[in-house]
């Protein structure tokens, strides 16, 4: 019932066009019938299941592969053109990696500038309260900023 569930969103969903970078960038009236659709399936399930967050380039065409983690209590969707077999394999490759992964952002311009700004002045005093020279902290806070954010970029994540 949950991928049929997944099936139905994913469909809604792949009739919005254009960039989209989150859920805010989605016509409301997508967002509208994908929890419609969700709200019979969630009162079926009993879970309290949510669109958390959306992101997606050239929408126009696409194909939707789907992937559940941890006990069906974790899915993703990852839309795709071109939907021969090696298409479809990589898009559930990407789904699960997402599932796993929980990126926040799809790439490193899309931090906002008051979170990097406020991520290595954190660091930079962490470093100082060590006893770090002075010389390095810079330095050094720029390679933890580049770590942090590695782990939160879907681009910038090792493959798993």
């Amino acid at each position: 019932m949950f991928t049929q569930m997944l099936d139905e969103v994913g469909v809604i969903l792949a009739g919005a066009t254009g960039t989209i970078k989150s859920l805010d960038d989605i016509d409301p009236t997508f967002i509208a019938q994908a929890k419609e659709a969700m709200h019979q399936y969630i009162a079926k399930l009993g879970e309290n299941i949510q669109i958390t967050d959306v992101f997606a380039m050239d929408l126009n065409d696409n194909q939707a592969a789907t992937y559940m983690h941890q006990g069906n209590k974790i899915a993703s969707v990852v839309l795709y053109r071109n939907g021969n077999d090696d298409a479809l394999l990589t898009a559930k490759q990407i789904a699960m990696h997402i599932a796993a992964m929980n990126p926040t952002y799809m790439t490193q311009d899309q931090i906002p500038q008051d979170d990097l700004t406020a991520k290595k002045q954190e660091f930079a005093e962490e470093l100082k309260a060590a006893g770090k020279p002075e010389a390095m902290i810079t330095q050094i806070a720029e390679g933890k900023l580049n770590k942090y954010f590695a782990d939160l970029v879907l681009m910038n994540q090792g493959y798993i």
